[in-house]
């Protein structure tokens, strides 16, 4: 059960600047399957333009808020805070 969690948390929570790019390039926002590549129906337009800038090459941030079509970026010290203390990321996304 902590692996699915561990795993969920990686995948879904983790912010990069390769999932950036990704979210970007989502054509559709309203997907509703487990084959949706747009899981959450996030907008594009949603992600702040200084985040771009903020986030490292290397590395990444935990996001503390994840909802249907939002993301929520005021919980970025949260979520990396939590990271740290519970070993929730693996060394590649602690490396920045």
């Amino acid at each position: 059960m902590l692996s699915a969690l561990s795993f969920d948390i990686r995948e879904y929570y983790w912010l990069d600047i390769y999932k950036i790019n990704e979210i970007c390039r989502y054509k559709k926002t309203e997907e509703y399957s487990h084959a949706a590549a747009n899981k959450f129906s996030i907008y594009h337009e949603q992600i702040p333009s200084w985040l771009v800038d903020w986030v490292p090459a290397k590395g990444g941030y935990l996001i503390g808020n994840l909802q249907p079509a939002h993301m929520g970026f005021r919980f970025i010290l949260l979520g990396n805070l939590w990271a740290i203390s519970s070993s929730l990321t693996i060394p590649t996304q602690a490396d920045g």
